[in-house]
């Protein structure tokens, strides 16, 4: 996959929402390596709602990241207030609990695996579309979770992009909103292309300046 097209001078300027995982630096170390600007935020702080908003409205970061953690989405309300302010204007990525969180804001239904998946490799299959553009198919990933999104009740306006084997929903993606979630972690050792995976997230944001 050839490179983005990014200077040193220009990165792609990420604010990612830490939600006190292990893998957080891990994952963003993956994120500068592919070219991004990083900034962090923790989801469990007050003026982390406050701080993030004036990021964005100064142009100081032009994407969004939500990271993996514990819990279910629920479990954290500044996720609609995010949802709610800037869906459909910047660019999400979720990573598992994040991406559990953008599905469940779609109006999904998140549910108990068919069995839990900690630190667990899997074969997936995808359709080449959203950030799974030029990729081998099947792929292997890495998998840290117990909970899933139902594939079948995501809404008209989004698109399955790849699933396991035994047909668990591991990554979707919204083409007009820009929103895209992947159940598994691309940082993970297990995962065999998520490098090139966060690239194409670059690249969405990327070509989002014109």
């Amino acid at each position: 996959m050839p490179e983005l097209p990014i200077t040193p001078i220009t990165p792609v300027r990420l604010l990612f929402i830490d939600n006190l995982d292990s893998f957080t630096y891990i994952l963003c170390d993956y994120l500068r390596r592919a070219g991004a600007e990083v900034a962090i935020l923790r989801s469990d702080l007050p003026e982390t709602w406050e701080r993030s908003c004036a990021l964005f409205e100064r142009g100081e970061v032009e994407g969004w990241v939500l990271g993996p953690g514990p819990g279910t989405p629920s479990d954290y309300p500044l996720f609609k207030q995010l949802f709610s302010r800037w869906i459909g204007k910047f660019p999400f990525l979720g990573v598992c609990l994040g991406h559990q969180a953008l599905a469940e804001y779609f109006g999904a239904v998140v549910k108990r695996a068919y069995r839990p998946m900690h630190g667990k490799r899997s074969s997936v299959i995808h359709t080449s579309s959203g950030l799974f553009f030029g990729l081998p198919c099947p792929t292997e990933v890495g998998r840290y979770h117990s909970l899933v999104v139902d594939g079948s009740t995501l809404p008209n306006g989004c698109q399955i992009d790849a699933w396991t084997e035994e047909g668990e929903l591991m990554a979707f993606h919204s083409p007009s909103l820009l929103a895209y979630g992947v159940q598994f972690h691309p940082e993970a050792h297990a995962t065999h292309e998520g490098e090139a995976l966060l690239r194409e997230f670059l690249r969405v944001v990327y070509d989002r300046r014109g």
